[in-house]
């Protein structure tokens, strides 16, 4: 039965396509990242997973370009025809980039235990999952990092585009395009830094240093989201930003050693079980964020149909924005301050584990 607010056969068309084109894509994605974050390495338990990072940060540096290769201009068409064209571009490296690593990329423990375990129950599964104490730190922070700043991204375009930069469009995206091009190439610059923190340090502490600067950086919007001086935002954005990309330098590599200690109460590898169970949370805050994202909008009484917005608005919207996710953000740092498995910790279940079954 076709929806009721769409009133012809072409709009209905389209939202048939729109629900295929998503549910494909979100389904293919899941797959590929619960085998993709299951691959993190296990013999060293300070192990960080820095090279993926700087492949993506690579990425993370061209992203604000794509929209000036698509066409900048006012009128819709140019930009459509560019992204349709690039889009089957992008695809063509996807699919190239996605089979390489099943190709090339083997289980380095595959013949010696992965092969030879039976498989696992799917409720026996799920309930070893739910009592995974360490887990459930993990879960937390991930769940509320992810909320914190999915749910105003919106509204930190509007915050932009109407506090900062009076209704300004074109000034807004120039400076979103300047500042992601900085930060992309920051975080390049700081893998090390972070590597090397979390080689130096617990790693709990990183995440817990990192949540704060994180914080922190958000909260300088305070004073330096001015529109006098509107590119001073990007300061703040560096300190937000790139916490946040150490945060998910440092979590896969919390997963590695809460599987080695799931493993030590289980006696089996459920690395896969752990991710997957790991990502229908983060998936959930994800539905979540959107919804609250456009909650917060209407509660600011934003009107897509005015040109400029009342005074009263724009200060509604810029409060809610600046702490919204400062608040969010520290029910996460009070999740990883809870996380139980300290670098001691981890060495004395890696050595356990290779007592039991041998090195792998």
């Amino acid at each position: 039965m076709r929806p009721s607010f769409l009133p012809h056969f072409a709009s209905f068309r389209l939202w048939v396509l729109l629900k295929a084109n998503f549910t494909s894509f979100f389904t293919g994605w899941a797959f590929v990242v619960i085998v993709f974050v299951g691959t993190v390495a296990k013999g060293d338990p300070s192990a960080l997973e820095d090279k993926p990072e700087w492949v993506q940060s690579i990425g993370t540096v061209l992203q604000p370009m794509l929209s000036a290769l698509a066409g900048n201009h006012q009128d819709d068409k140019p930009i459509v025809l560019g992204m349709k064209i690039m889009c089957w571009g992008m695809a063509l490296l996807i699919l190239i980039s996605a089979i390489m690593p099943s190709l090339f990329v083997k289980e380095r423990y595959y013949k010696k235990e992965a092969k030879a375990q039976k498989k696992d129950p799917f409720f026996k599964s799920i309930k070893e999952s739910v009592t995974c104490k360490p887990l459930w730190s993990l879960i937390s922070v991930s769940f509320f990092l992810v909320m914190g700043y999915t749910a105003i991204g919106s509204l930190g375009t509007y915050v932009a585009i109407y506090y900062v930069c009076d209704g300004d469009m074109i000034q807004s995206g120039t400076i979103a395009g300047l500042k992601g091009s900085i930060l992309a190439i920051s975080g390049i610059a700081l893998l090390p830094f972070f590597t090397w923190l979390g080689e130096k340090y617990d790693k709990r502490f990183a995440v817990i240093t990192m949540l704060l600067t994180c914080i922190f950086g958000h909260l300088l919007n305070y004073f330096l989201m001015d529109p006098e001086n509107p590119y001073l935002m990007i300061i703040s954005g560096f300190f937000e930003s790139t916490a946040i990309g150490a945060v998910w330098l440092f979590v896969p590599s919390m997963k590695a050693d809460v599987a080695d200690w799931d493993e030590i109460y289980t006696h089996r590898g459920r690395e896969g079980s752990i991710n997957a169970f790991y990502s229908w949370f983060i998936k959930t805050s994800l539905v979540l964020s959107m919804g609250i994202s456009g909650v917060v909008l209407k509660i600011s009484g934003f009107d897509a149909k005015l040109e400029h917005q009342p005074q009263p608005v724009i200060d509604t919207m810029f409060h809610i924005y600046l702490f919204v996710p400062s608040i969010i953000w520290t029910i996460a740092l009070l999740s990883v301050w809870f996380y139980p498995l300290t670098r001691e910790r981890c060495a004395d279940i890696r050595k356990e584990l290779e007592e039991r079954r041998g090195y792998i």
